[in-house]
């Protein structure tokens, strides 16, 4: 335990559901497991997900001081359209947290949903609340805004709106986690900010992993994840045009985005060296990691590529010891070293991306020699030091 944990009393919210596959409840659980071990008792506050027991669907232990309390969401039809308001889960999560503020005596409350941070700001005007701490993925108006220019779109009300929320809870959260230097430094110069901001970015079990085997040359290629524009997976599918080889291996994504991406394979003439693997529960992904020969993080000029994301694949290549292909961009830039424990390539470049894949393939002693320094690297990313990084950082901010 943390030292400056031993009288600690956290409570995590958010309105995901778990145990579920989407990257946030990973992100999320994974958090509350490393802050679990240095801490005295966390409780999870989010939507019910599947039946299966948390533990084993993400494949880390649940700490018996990690206590999960299940909280209602309201989704009905109406007509063919399901809706979904996120308004009950936050008057349910204010009651949950009182009483918990009350009887258990939390200090504190971590969310990384924005309109959940907000609501409980404000509440905290008019009842006892703890501080609330925002932790904090990405700047939500950036986003949009790139995404608007990217289908051509007017956005401008939404984008204002999206942009005077962020205002609100970065100038009232008690404290700001953010995932990388890239999104510190645009906060602080877009952003009034009341709180201390402190970078800890994401990060992998290594015990999930274990036993480790040297990947073999003639494994796929693969990336693990959604398939989002800004992941930049149609360059991954065009550079099999330059390495005819090369098979590729893509775990997870939306039906949507892999019939774009089989439409593309196809017309690229490579459809036949394409495996589509459906999302896959995060326990699972190591058994096709086990079999990669190369892992590829190809992000695109984005905002998220550039500044904001802390892929959680990528810490889980580098603990299953895979050698790594990445875009080389500034936020990735912050843990992956080209030529040390990565290879780097231009962003949206199908041929480098291809020529990085076959020398990993064709060179094992270059390929060996990375994939051993991802998996030494990575010791300074699991999630319990990303714990221990929180609890240290909420007693300098918070208490």
């Amino acid at each position: 335990m943390h030292p400056f944990g031993r009288r600690m009393r956290i409570a995590y919210v958010d309105p995901n559901a778990y145990p579920s596959a989407t990257p946030a409840s990973v992100q999320a659980y994974s958090t509350c497991v490393g802050v679990a071990a240095h801490v005295e008792q966390i409780w999870l506050l989010g939507g019910r997900g599947t039946s299966a027991d948390p533990a084993h669907f993400y494949g880390l232990p649940q700490p018996t001081n990690l206590h999960l309390l299940w909280l209602r969401c309201l989704r009905r039809k109406h007509g063919w359209i399901r809706i979904s308001s996120s308004v009950p889960f936050h008057i349910f999560a204010l009651a949950a947290l009182r009483k918990l503020a009350r009887e258990a005596g939390i200090s504190v409350v971590l969310t990384r949903n924005l309109k959940l941070a907000r609501f409980l700001l404000r509440a905290c005007r008019f009842c006892a609340l703890p501080p609330v701490v925002f932790e904090s993925h990405q700047i939500f108006s950036d986003a949009l805004q790139e995404e608007a220019s990217r289908q051509g779109r007017d956005m401008s009300a939404k984008i204002g709106r999206l942009t005077r929320l962020e205002a609100e809870v970065y100038r009232e959260a008690a404290g700001l986690i953010v995932l990388t230097e890239q999104l510190a430094t645009s906060l602080t110069e877009r952003f009034v900010t009341r709180g201390r901001i402190c970078v800890i970015p994401d990060g992998a079990d290594r015990r999930a992993a274990l036993p480790r085997a040297k990947a073999a040359a003639a494994g796929p290629v693969t990336y693990l994840g959604s398939f989002h524009h800004w992941k930049g997976i149609e360059f991954l599918v065009r550079a099999l045009a330059w390495a005819p080889d090369v098979r590729l291996r893509l775990v997870g994504g939306a039906p949507e985005p892999k019939a774009r991406l089989e439409a593309l394979a196809a017309a690229h003439r490579v459809i036949d060296r394409v495996e589509f693997i459906d999302p896959v529960p995060p326990v699972e992904r190591w058994r096709y990691l086990a079999e990669a020969s190369v892992c590829v993080l190809p992000l695109t000029r984005s905002v998220f590529g550039t500044s904001f994301t802390s892929p959680l694949k990528m810490f889980e290549y580098m603990a299953a010891a895979r050698p790594i292909v990445a875009s080389d961009l500034p936020a990735l830039r912050e843990v992956l070293r080209n030529g040390e424990n990565a290879m780097l390539v231009p962003p949206e470049d199908p041929p480098a991306l291809a020529e990085a894949i076959r020398r990993l393939q064709s060179d094992r002693a270059l390929a060996g020699r990375l994939a051993s320094h991802a998996a030494r690297d990575v010791r300074s990313y699991t999630w319990e030091a990303r714990g221990a990084r929180i609890v240290k950082f909420l007693h300098a901010a918070i208490l």
